[in-house]
């Protein structure tokens, strides 16, 4: 189990494929509310981390937590109902439906049920409009998806988490492929988002100036391993690895 006062936790946790040790003895707590940046080189764990939290990859020993139950061989739709969502640093959306539908399939989804996906106002339909104005979404409802920029198609693959209503959210990069201008409205966007509906974020994020600015705490993983996790306030030894 994890510490009391985590909503998730990883403890000793190990990934192996083939011979490369992916993740190598593991151990993270996360605290409610807050932002956690994970960075580090390429290869170095980051999101087969994420992918063992969410069961997307099952760990070869070790456990996750997420309060006190024990995440480990659940179903992926079941960690999903837990409170657990994520995004993909490729986003998924489908480009062939507009920004409102994209946004309603999450929505469907969570309820479970069947509904008219062109009917009227329905639950779901309230719950994606919530989520529209967070995100600022609502002048390209009608718009379909393919003629989103890059930054657009980020926000909105995490716009879709937040209609599954998400604990917890876990996002692989993103900022990637978004230009350099485009970048800080990005992620100051979630974080603000985030923070208003007190989401726990866990972000994978290359860009160490915004991850430095923008998160809680920071987790430098290398080869695998934890080689540093600093508060907000010891940010210059994480600095200080990264050269």
């Amino acid at each position: 189990m994890g510490a009391p006062n985590a909503i998730l936790s990883v403890r000793n946790v190990y990934k192996y494929f083939g011979g490369v040790v992916a993740l190598d003895n593991v151990t993270i707590d996360f605290t409610a509310g807050e932002t956690t940046a994970i960075i580090g080189p390429n290869g170095s764990g980051k999101t087969t981390l994420i992918n063992v939290i969410t069961q997307w990859v099952k760990p070869d020993a070790g456990e996750i937590y997420h309060g006190s139950t024990r995440l480990n061989n659940m179903r992926i739709i079941d960690v999903v109902k837990l409170g657990i969502g994520r995004s993909f640093q490729i986003p998924r959306i489908f480009k062939e439906l507009t920004v409102m539908e994209n946004l309603l399939v999450g929505a469907i989804s969570r309820l479970n049920k069947n509904y008219n996906l062109f009917g009227s106002e329905t639950a779901c339909v309230r719950k994606v409009n919530e989520v529209v104005s967070l995100f600022g979404f609502e002048n390209k409802l009608d718009l379909p998806a393919s003629q989103l920029s890059q930054g657009e198609r980020k926000l909105l693959d995490v716009a879709m988490c937040f209609t599954l209503d998400p604990k917890i959210l876990l996002l692989d990069e993103p900022t990637s492929g978004v230009d350099t201008k485009r970048k800080r409205e990005v992620i100051e966007t979630i974080i603000k988002v985030g923070h208003e509906t007190g989401k726990t974020i866990i972000m994978i994020e290359h860009d160490i100036e915004l991850a430095v600015e923008y998160s809680d705490s920071i987790i430098f993983l290398k080869d695998g391993k934890v080689i540093q996790n600093a508060r907000k306030d010891e940010k210059e030894k994480v600095l200080k690895l990264i050269g």
